[in-house]
């Protein structure tokens, strides 16, 4: 992908950011298995300060959910599983939101799909 198709991409979804302009936090912290979840919300503070970490749930079904949903073109293929994870391959796309069904084009399709 080129970077003017890329900043053309990202204009069309509301960013005004260039990738190259972006840089990730690093956050000194280890993620331990028996400190795991501890370990997360600590970088997800960093990351996304305004989030109520009262509200995140840690699901141990992402994985079942993944394979259930990939069959049906719904979720991108795993990729790997580890010890005590997994990753999946890059799903070309946009990311759903809850107003995204109201929309024309996808609630007709929704429609003709469910006929």
């Amino acid at each position: 992908m080129t970077r003017d198709l890329l900043h053309h991409k990202l204009k069309s979804i509301g960013s005004n950011t260039i990738m190259d302009e972006v840089t990730a936090p690093h956050v000194d912290v280890t993620i331990e298995p028996a400190t795991i979840e501890k370990d997360f919300l600590h970088i997800l503070q960093q990351i996304r300060p305004l989030w109520d970490k009262n509200n995140v749930v840690f699901e141990a079904s992402e994985k079942k959910f993944q394979e259930l949903l990939q069959p049906l073109d719904c979720a991108p293929t795993i990729a790997a599983t580890f010890a005590n994870g997994f990753c999946y391959h890059y799903y070309d796309g946009v990311i759903l939101d809850h107003t995204m069904p109201k929309q024309e084009p996808i609630w007709r399709e929704q429609h003709n799909l469910l006929r």
